[in-house]
């Protein structure tokens, strides 16, 4: 981790990312592309340490209030949010100025906040988009080491839930049976899990060239791209992995 200056701290859509990089590690994360020039390692969090003095200006130029939304490039939520509680700040400055708050995340960290969120919608709106990408618990920790996990996750669901007097729009996005970057997610556990089987890259390294053709095809990323990151993966320069959905013969 590590601190930089930003200029800005609001994206013309009143969107705003108070950290560069993430320590999720999900397998399908869009946000490590070269298209968005990070020059460091995508673990290698950079800190906006002017974050809450930005948003503090913009917001006293604002002729009205708005929405703020966080979490589109990376979790307002990770592990270093748990001490340095810029996006708890934020969101005091938010309710300062009588915005409302979008927050997008994976983070059961959320629920520290939910006093402020509840303030926020007295006089605003607060949304919160929490994703649950798979139930299967053993999944959810190959593709996305990092998070909360399932069962904190349905957790935080539930008290999100409970809160819905106060939190006017919570949504629940349950991500499945979708292509969705590098894996594929499931949606129902028995029928996937008896028709296919999953591996890593590392045991079929052969498919690369396919895999790499499917994702530049799909979403629009150089091939060379995606081939080159499969080569730090199969080169063990790297255990962001890439995972691999086999028909069972």
């Amino acid at each position: 981790m590590h601190f930089i200056k930003a200029k800005t701290i609001l994206s013309s859509k009143n969107g705003m990312n108070l950290y560069r990089g993430c320590t999720h590690g999900c397998i399908y994360c869009d946000s490590r592309s070269d298209c968005y020039q990070m020059d460091h390692s995508f673990e290698d969090i950079a800190v906006k340490q002017n974050a809450i003095e930005l948003l503090q200006e913009a917001l006293q130029k604002k002729r009205k209030p708005c929405m703020i939304g966080t979490g589109s490039m990376c979790d307002p939520y990770m592990h270093c949010e748990q001490d340095l509680q810029y996006t708890r700040r934020c969101l005091e400055i938010i309710d300062q100025y009588q915005c409302g708050a979008t927050v997008i995340t994976k983070s059961d960290r959320i629920l520290r906040d939910i006093d402020l969120l509840e303030t926020i919608s007295r006089h605003s709106k607060a949304v919160v988009h929490m994703t649950l990408t798979t139930f299967d618990e053993n999944l959810c920790r190959m593709i996305e080491p990092n998070v909360c996990g399932t069962k904190r996750c349905q957790k935080s669901h539930k008290k999100l839930k409970n809160c819905k007097n106060f939190i006017r729009n919570c949504h629940d996005y349950h991500w499945n049976h979708h292509c969705y970057s590098n894996h594929i997610i499931i949606n129902n556990r028995e029928k996937y899990m008896n028709e296919y089987r999953y591996c890593t890259l590392r045991e079929l390294p052969k498919l690369k060239n396919i895999a790499a053709e499917w994702f530049h095809s799909k979403w629009g990323v150089p091939k060379e791209a995606y081939l080159d990151c499969m080569d730090h993966y199969l080169d063990h320069k790297t255990e962001l992995g890439w995972y691999l959905k086999i028909t069972k013969l």
